[in-house]
């Protein structure tokens, strides 16, 4: 583990407040869930969660036949990163810490279609990263009234942009993963 230097206290409700700098570093904000456990050595571990990530397998087979069916590189995040990713980029996403500016999209909760030839600039999927793509389609997933991540399609195909049918794509697929979260 990484020492930090900074102790805090614990006050009489039992509460510690984890300094700005890790929380800013870390993307840890208000409503943020941590999982508190022990580890081996019987360190006291505070780890982000992620329901998305709980269903990383089952999300990596919903994004590979989305791939499959339509041709575009298809990606589930939480608010961190990606959780799975298919399609001829796969290994360029997979595991990626995604940017603040797909973060932010994602936050909003509303479905968002971006082409390379609309007037909305086209955002990166992964923090320092160019958007050399053509295309995007967005769509958070929302279960419980909680904003848990989002279904992403891109493509780099120059001829034709997104539109309509990905959307729905897009949509199917955040439900579906959705509903799991939610049972």
């Amino acid at each position: 583990m990484k020492a930090t230097g900074v102790v805090r206290r614990v006050d009489e409700l039992g509460r510690i407040v984890v300094p700005k700098e890790i929380r800013k570093n870390l993307r840890i904000r208000t409503g943020t869930p941590l999982e508190i456990f022990i580890d081996a050595t019987g360190s006291v571990v505070f780890k982000k969660h992620s329901a998305v990530a709980e269903l990383a397998d089952f999300a990596a087979q919903v994004a590979e036949a989305i791939s499959a069916t339509s041709e575009v590189n298809a990606l589930v995040v939480d608010m961190d990163r990606v959780v799975a990713a298919s399609g001829d980029k796969k290994r360029d996403y997979a595991e990626s810490i995604i940017s603040n500016e797909l973060e932010e999209i994602v936050s909003n909760r509303k479905v968002v279609l971006l082409n390379k030839s609309s007037e909305a600039r086209l955002v990166a999927v992964k923090r320092d990263e160019t958007a050399n793509y053509s295309s995007m389609v967005v769509c958070p997933i929302l279960a419980n009234g909680d904003c848990y991540g989002a279904v992403v399609l891109i493509g780099f195909s120059e001829s034709a942009g997104f539109g309509d049918c990905e959307i729905k794509l897009v949509r199917t697929m955040s439900q579906f993963l959705s509903k799991h979260l939610e049972s």
